[in-house]
């Protein structure tokens, strides 16, 4: 689930109390659980040592925005789940790719009667609430981003919590927390290990093709979004994010270097004057942001290579912008890297991503995504006319993929 007071409009607070949080966690004593039995002991993102009753069931509180997807994607465990959300959650989670892999997480209305937080993370409930909670019975809580504050507060009257990630780390080592942790609650630890071990064969796989280290050139390229059509609420994904990573396997750098985040002003972009521009979802879609007047001196627009990110949302409600945050995760991160490269070096890369992305999600969830669902994914409806797109249709990489 997701927490938060109200996470569109404290979103820029998030970092310095994840801070607060670890600085105060850090000097505190551990917390004291009761001892259960049977039980056994799982080790936190933190470092915590928390005794979990078997046979596990959890509860997941995120202000991340990943709800059950994340912890199914790496434990495949829906069986374990007690309670997930709400009844806008579980309309989000339908709407996910991760519903359709999960159709019996999706079908079970006990896992969605929750009335913690609505659909867009805003709270129904105070943390002081402990008797709502608990009311779940959950076997542990599990937190992520956010939800640091929740995990403390269950922590403190002696419920097992558990941290997923862990904010000191990057954003790599904290998703091989959060599958660590995870896929101990299952007693399958060595399922993390290979989910981590696959995921860096991925990089190297798209190393090995791309050759990142003979590249002579590498875009400059700026991650952004525009809530309205006046551009007000813009948003740069600026050097010190946690995206920053990503961008070197995919050979192109920041064009907003370390100082600017929200709220930049045109002029500040203008002078960025990105190769390539990639938005964010929910925002302006590529043709509406290419005719804004004051992007036209932008050689990405002139240029035409504007694009909508990829998502995980494969069927659009009415009123329900388009997700484009990137592929997110453990299974997906490194495909959607591919992506950025592919555009940015389409010399050296082969475009393969729609049969990588049905291929793994084949493999790993048994699920086999059909050509409109990998269109939605990829956004081809408002990306194809940009410069290079054809490469992620479906006849580029032919029927058979």
């Amino acid at each position: 689930m997701r927490l938060g007071a109200n996470l569109r409009e404290f979103a820029w607070a998030a970092p310095f109390l994840s801070a607060a949080f670890i600085s105060l966690t850090l000097s505190r004593p551990s917390p004291q659980f009761p001892v259960l039995s049977p039980s056994r002991i799982v080790t936190d993102a933190s470092g915590v040592k928390v005794p979990i009753a078997l046979p596990f069931r959890g509860v997941v509180f995120t202000w991340c925005g990943f709800g059950p997807g994340a912890y199914l994607e790496h434990a495949h465990s829906s069986g374990t789940l007690s309670n997930v959300g709400s009844q806008k959650d579980r309309e989000r989670f339908a709407d996910n790719i991760y519903g359709r892999a999960f159709p019996e997480v999706v079908a079970k209305g006990s896992l969605w009667d929750g009335r913690i937080v609505d659909g867009h993370g805003g709270l129904k409930t105070h943390y002081g609430d402990i008797e709502h909670i608990m009311a779940y019975d959950g076997g542990a809580y599990l937190g992520d981003c956010g939800g640091y504050g929740v995990v403390q507060l269950l922590r403190d009257v002696g419920l097992p919590s558990l941290f997923l990630m862990w904010h000191e780390k990057n954003w790599d080592e904290s998703l091989f927390a959060s599958a660590r942790v995870e896929t101990a609650l299952i007693d399958e630890p060595q399922r993390g290990e290979a989910l981590i071990a696959a995921y860096k064969q991925r990089y190297a796989d798209l190393d090995a093709e791309l050759q990142t280290k003979t590249l002579l050139e590498r875009p400059r390229i700026l991650i952004m979004g525009s809530h309205t059509a006046r551009g007000r609420n813009l948003y740069v994904k600026n050097e010190r994010n946690a995206y920053q990573i990503y961008l070197p396997p995919a050979g192109v750098v920041n064009a907003a270097g370390r100082n600017v985040a929200q709220g930049p002003d045109t002029e500040r972009i203008l002078l960025m004057d990105p190769d390539y521009i990639f938005l964010m979802g929910g925002g302006q879609p590529p043709e509406e942001f290419k005719q804004d007047p004051r992007w036209r001196g932008l050689q990405a627009v002139r240029n035409n290579r504007v694009y909508r990110m990829p998502g995980s949302r494969v069927a659009h409600a009415p009123g329900v912008p388009a997700d484009g945050g990137g592929l997110a995760g453990l299974h997906f991160q490194p495909l959607w890297v591919r992506w950025m490269a592919e555009i940015a070096h389409p010399d050296r890369l082969q475009p393969k991503l729609r049969g990588l992305l049905r291929a793994h999600f084949d493999q790993e969830f048994g699920y086999r995504l059909s050509d409109d669902e990998l269109d939605e994914m990829l956004h081809i409806d408002v990306n194809k006319d940009s410069e290079g797109y054809a490469r992620f249709m479906k006849r580029a990489e032919g029927a058979s993929q």
